[in-house]
């Protein structure tokens, strides 16, 4: 309870100087409430008494207070339990706050950020793949919670696969689906499905942008070319490229990653395939 006057300034709103301070916690359209600094109503991190969010570390009755991960990040989406130096919130990369009037302010943070120093990454799945296996290989054991998660915290295959295929509903299927131009997309359009918000709590719902966010990308084409080299020769009765005689043959993979911005070549390995 806040005993004394109401916190001051343009971006809260609300005539009661004797309020819940759950309420601002909740910061819905129901006074009072406040705005951040892009003028925008949204929720902290604390929802209700049995959220067991970042902020709230068991249930009803908790002190409100941070997670310390104690290590190295291990996503740039694990930037979501950093304080987002306004009143009861951290970073968010969930756009699925009930209550909200808009999507998260903080989504470009994961185009902006790199865990490598590298400049160039190989390896990297495109979020805009048709490969459905290697979209749930990714997101298969990633964990809702983040302080000594249990099997009860893992995702589940029924999760995985409603969420493998809301992201490919939006990406790849026809003839309304747009595939995503960078990885901020995974917050402003990715986490509004179901699929995400029926996860739970802030922490519980960043998991799949933190699965995402370093395993995938969405710049590079990555293109594998089948060729097959032949040798030979054309005898002098040849009419036709049928007649063409083959003495021997080479099998090559390539391997290509282009940027889809610019066009450019930058990246291609070729691998012998001997059959």
């Amino acid at each position: 309870m806040i005993t004394g006057l109401s916190p001051q300034g343009s971006y809260f709103s609300g005539t009661s100087t004797n309020f819940a301070g759950a309420q601002l916690g909740n910061n819905t359209s129901t006074l009072p409430d406040y705005r951040d600094l892009d003028g925008v109503l949204r929720q902290g991190d604390p929802l209700s008494a049995s959220d067991t969010s970042a902020m709230l570390t068991t249930t009803a009755g908790a002190a409100d207070r941070p997670l310390i991960l104690a290590r190295g990040y291990q996503s740039v989406a694990e930037f979501g339990q950093v304080s987002r130096d306004q009143p009861w919130k951290t970073l968010s990369f969930t756009s699925a706050t009930t209550g909200a009037t808009a999507v998260s302010a903080d989504a470009a943070l994961l185009d902006v950020f790199s865990l490598h120093e590298t400049a160039i990454e190989a390896g990297k799945t495109s979020l805009n793949t048709r490969q459905t296996p290697v979209l749930t290989a990714i997101l298969s054991q990633a964990a809702k919670k983040l302080n000594a998660p249990t099997s009860a915290d893992l995702l589940n295959s029924g999760q995985v696969t409603a969420i493998v295929t809301a992201l490919q509903n939006l990406t790849i299927a026809q003839p309304t689906s747009q595939p995503m131009v960078n990885k901020a997309e995974l917050v402003t359009r990715l986490a509004a499905d179901a699929s995400v918000t029926g996860l739970g709590s802030k922490e519980a719902r960043e998991c799949v942008v933190r699965a995402f966010a370093d395993a995938g990308q969405t710049r590079t084409w990555n293109l594998l070319i089948d060729v097959i080299a032949q040798s030979g020769r054309y005898p002098p009765t040849a009419q036709t490229l049928k007649d063409f005689l083959v003495s021997g043959e080479q099998h090559y993979w390539v391997h290509v990653a282009i940027d889809r911005f610019t066009g450019q070549v930058i990246d291609k390995q070729i691998e012998v395939v001997n059959e």
